[in-house]
């Protein structure tokens, strides 16, 4: 219900109206799980030994490298695609 109310308020996408709609709201979730995941308090190894972050991705204690693409994704699909179609929506009325 947040992520529907977020939604609709920025961008005016009122995801219980329209069942293509929704998966807006599968998109902030997914993304809400990302964020818990990267954020996660002494989830990475990379919080006690700083040094790692210059390690590359392929290092098997750079576990993290790998999975900040995949984060990132989901962010921009969270701010693109609503956005996307707020702006169609706009251009169709």
């Amino acid at each position: 219900m947040f992520n529907a109310i977020i939604i609709a308020v920025t961008y005016g996408l009122d995801v219980h109206a329209k069942p293509e709609n929704d998966k807006y709201i599968q998109i902030a979730e997914q993304t809400m799980k990302s964020f818990h995941e990267a954020f996660a308090i002494g989830k990475h190894l990379v919080e006690a030994f700083p040094i790692l972050r210059h390690f590359p991705s392929w290092f098997p204690l750079a576990k993290f490298q790998r999975d900040v693409p995949t984060w990132a994704a989901d962010a921009r699909r969270l701010r693109d695609e609503p956005w996307e179609a707020a702006m169609e929506a706009m251009v169709r009325e």
